[in-house]
């Protein structure tokens, strides 16, 4: 018998149901010969279709315990099978992040996932036929990158405390990696037209395009290691795209902290590690407790923030910032300062 290929999107995955041929890629239902339903059947009884499934919900379970190494080894087997399954490129893609076997950085590694949205899109395009469906599509595919970049942005921003900035080539690393999840985002939303033909969006890709954006820049409002010059020009380059698909958007109002230790966090890494855990409670237990003291703490907060826009990416300001620092913390343990997390006390 002749190999069955599907005319929508070439797929020669078949299953048999109640008397058709039903392609497993995309669901076009086909009327067999005599002769070929002998043969597609005897194909089902032999599993050759249920193989394909077996590794997807191999490869989602490894996936759920983080095990990323095997869940790419059950992708790569099914997709030698099913070459055009949307659903198993973006999720072997995703596992790539975190497969470290190959001689590839985990920044090249995320790299690639932010440039696989263009193939998947392309291939969801070419599945379905209705727009519906490639609109349901594209939404899985919006909620898991919104999923996966929250994860990975939380992940790195933990990995940046347990480094403690000790290793500047790991912290830039990291640095890197934090803004790839903003890039991630955007991509997912400007690639999202190209699943119709004239890739002109419609409401429904403009409201998914706008939940990746906002998405983007909540992560980018609540991680202090993305450093402020380049926050500005992401939150610019946000703000233009949301408004392109929502000319009414505003952002909500972000308060800014009369309490963040600006200097700190830039020569830390973040405002929750252990070195600024203990000059917060200096700040609130001793500093807050004097006239003077409170009068340098409002002194503090009145310049910090521009100092740390305009230098706080500099290695040189970091550099000279950290000597003193270390000093003052090294004095505050002394004095039984913890370095235990910490929320900040009202004065």
């Amino acid at each position: 018998m002749k190999a069955l290929v599907c005319e929508l999107c070439g797929s020669n995955d078949f299953a048999i149901q109640d008397g058709l041929y039903i392609c497993q890629s995309c669901g076009t239902k086909y009327e067999p010969e005599p002769t070929d339903a002998k043969t597609v059947a005897s194909s089902v009884a032999n599993g050759e279709f249920d193989e394909v499934e077996n590794l997807k919900v191999l490869a989602a379970r490894a996936m759920e315990v983080e095990d990323y190494e095997k869940a790419a080894d059950y992708y790569d087997a099914a997709l030698l099978k099913r070459p055009n399954d949307w659903e198993m490129v973006f999720n072997r893609a995703r596992c790539g992040i975190y497969d470290d076997r190959g001689s590839s950085s985990m920044l090249d590694n995320y790299c690639t996932f932010e440039r696989s949205y263009n193939a998947v899109y392309m291939l969801i395009k070419d599945t379905y036929r209705s727009v519906d469906d490639r609109i349901k599509a594209v939404e899985t595919v919006t909620a898991r990158t919104i999923e996966f970049t929250e994860f990975d942005n939380s992940m790195l921003s933990h990995e940046l405390l347990r480094l403690r900035v000790s290793a500047n080539g790991a912290r830039s690393q990291l640095d890197l990696l934090q803004r790839m999840t903003i890039e991630t985002l955007i991509a997912c939303g400007e690639n999202n037209a190209i699943v119709m033909h004239d890739h002109k969006r419609n409401a429904a890709l403009n409201d998914l395009a706008l939940q990746c954006y906002v998405k983007a820049l909540g992560l980018l409002d609540k991680s202090p290691d993305i450093y402020f010059a380049v926050k500005d020009e992401y939150r610019e380059k946000l703000l233009k795209l949301a408004r392109q698909v929502d000319p009414d958007y505003e952002p909500p109002v972000v308060e800014e902290d009369e309490k963040h230790c600006y200097v700190a966090t830039a020569v830390y890494g973040s405002y929750d590690c252990p070195q600024v855990w203990v000059l917060r409670r200096f700040r609130d237990f001793s500093l807050a407790k004097t006239l003077g003291g409170r009068a340098f703490i409002r002194f503090y907060y009145a310049i910090s923030p521009k100092l740390v826009k305009r230098f706080g990416s500099s290695a040189w300001f970091r550099s000279c910032c950290k000597r003193p620092l270390d000093a003052l913390v090294a004095r505050c343990r002394v004095r039984g300062y913890s370095d235990e997390p910490y929320d900040d006390r009202g004065w």
